[in-house]
């Protein structure tokens, strides 16, 4: 078959990155640094705008169809042979496929849950590609995004739950993503590590007073939701940057959190607070039990995300438990599947990210792992708080070990660990 020559030239070849050359309205619009400024609004805007199908605009109507064109641009790029993002992928691949064989599930759910999968293998394949691609200054305005974003929703919060309520709720109810007392706060976990990581590199005093007073807005509010979950992934997340700082800083930091712990119990609303948290019955062993019980049934391939059910009492509805949840939902293969794409991240951050870069990664993965182990249900959805917990970490992983000579049809080789291998190529901060 005869094909179409313009002017007697060949076709033209896979679009450059930073520079597409079909002159067309999509190549010149539909650009990389766009598709990473969009992420930044997607993850930032969570934070100020609700409802959730309000927010949730910003995904359908810019980053989906700009990461379906990525996609097609770079079809031919060895990135999508990565072992880490196809690890990422064949988990949400094989979650949503569980609605073909779920147990008990209602036609709606089904549909809900693989829509859901398909936009969160999007969101994924998105987030990886923006911050691949990323410039080192883009990646900085990510940063700084949620780092203002986190506090100002604090704000919020506070502002409206103890100050315009008639009756303030006992545990903080956030706003926006984080208006779930748990979800929200490994939410605001999430965004604490980021500040940190934006102390930790403050370029001046006034900076540091700035990062500093948002990391303490965002402890506040993990504090005031009571969710114990939260406390200890915040715990964790921190623990990693002390463990990676030096001694000093470590001593000045404990000393810190003793002097603030015991001024906060010296306070009887607090101190009551504290108790009556840490005294609420959490039904944890009884939900897991009998998830496992459950899990017996269908110990392969699970009972489909679509399961609707009931545990231990009417009101819980899920395992409450990341890593039971996998095995109750996806069965062995779909945990197996969760640990390998944590076990391909946490591989990532630890070889191809350097100083602060890779501290922070870590501690976003490790907020992440250890807020799954009292919390959160099925992991793949559609826009929702689980983008921010499970995949935003990974998605940092993943995306900076990827070198940009991967994301286009050369024959460029990329290094064993994805490691940036051109020194012209965005380079993780050594601050």
């Amino acid at each position: 078959m005869t094909q179409l020559r313009l002017h007697g030239t060949e076709p033209p070849g896979p679009i450059a990155i930073f520079q597409p050359r079909l002159p067309s309205l999509m190549s010149r619009v539909f650009r990389p640094e766009v598709l990473v400024a969009l992420f930044t609004v997607q993850m930032a805007s969570g934070f100020i705008v609700r409802p959730t199908p309000t927010w949730a605009l910003v995904f359908y109507a810019g980053f989906l169809p700009l990461t379906l064109w990525a996609i097609w641009q770079h079809r031919h790029g060895r990135w999508f042979r990565d072992p880490a993002l196809l690890t990422a992928i064949a988990m949400i691949s094989w979650f949503s496929a569980t609605v073909f064989w779920a147990v008990d599930q209602p036609t709606e759910r089904g549909v809900k849950f693989f829509v859901g999968g398909v936009m969160n293998a999007v969101f994924v394949i998105g987030g990886v590609f923006a911050f691949a691609v990323a410039t080192e200054d883009a990646r900085e305005r990510f940063y700084r995004a949620i780092g203002f974003a986190a506090p100002v929703n604090a704000i919020i919060a506070m502002v409206h739950n103890y100050l315009l309520k008639d009756e303030p709720a006992a545990r903080l109810t956030g706003w926006a993503e984080t208006r779930h007392e748990v979800l929200g706060a490994n939410i605001m976990a999430i965004a604490a590590m980021i500040t940190v990581r934006n102390l930790a590199c403050a370029p001046s005093t006034r900076w540091r007073l700035v990062w500093g007073t948002a990391l303490l807005l965002e402890l506040t509010f993990i504090f005031l939701t009571g969710s114990r979950g939260a406390w200890l992934a915040c715990a964790a997340g921190i623990g990693i940057f002390l463990v990676a700082t030096t001694w000093r800083v470590t001593a000045a930091a404990a000393v810190a959190a003793a002097a603030a712990l015991v001024a906060a119990l010296s306070i009887p609303a607090a101190r009551e607070f504290v108790v009556t948290n840490l005294a609420r019955h959490p039904y944890r062993l009884e939900i897991w039990s009998e998830t496992i019980s459950r899990w017996q049934e269908h110990p392969f391939a699970g009972w489909g995300v679509g399961n609707d059910a009931t545990f231990v009492i009417d009101q819980i509805t899920f395992p409450h438990s990341l890593y039971f949840s996998a095995l109750y939902y996806g069965g062995v293969i779909g945990l197996g599947l969760l640990l390998a794409t944590y076990g391909m991240a946490i591989q990532r951050a630890v070889s191809t990210t350097a100083g602060v870069t890779r501290t922070m990664v870590l501690a976003l993965l490790a907020v992440s792992m250890t807020a799954g182990l009292t919390d959160i249900g099925q992991p793949i959805r559609a826009p929702s708080e689980e983008w921010y917990i499970i995949w935003l970490p990974i998605i940092l992983a993943v995306g900076l070990s990827i070198p940009v000579s991967c994301l286009a049809g050369r024959t460029v080789s990329c290094s064993k660990d994805g490691a940036h291998s051109a020194a012209s190529l965005p380079q993780p901060s050594e601050k």
